[in-house]
């Protein structure tokens, strides 16, 4: 773990973490998930719709990261670790 987030590892880590934690993300077991999905979806879209109002700049690329993460954590270990409630992460505020 970095950052409480999942790290990456190489090859013999890598392929056993794979092996471990790839029965969560079939397409079978990802269709048990979407209304997890769907919520985190949400979210998402009302952020965006809320930064377009508010005519903000968002840093698309952590959004979309903490996006991933949170659908990661909900459908491989049943977790809301609701990391796209930390606004501070993306959006750029001007002073």
């Amino acid at each position: 773990m970095v950052n409480n987030t999942i790290s990456l590892d190489t090859n013999a880590a890598w392929k056993s973490r794979r092996q471990a934690f790839r029965h969560a993300f079939t397409n079978t077991s990802l269709k048990h998930h979407d209304s997890c999905i769907n919520k985190l979806l949400d979210k998402l879209c009302a952020i965006l719709d809320r930064h377009a109002t508010e005519h903000s700049v968002v840093l698309i690329d952590d959004l979309f990261t903490k996006f991933v993460l949170d659908v990661i954590y909900c459908v491989g270990f049943v977790l809301d670790k609701n990391f796209l409630d930390d606004d501070e992460a993306y959006h750029v505020r001007y002073c």
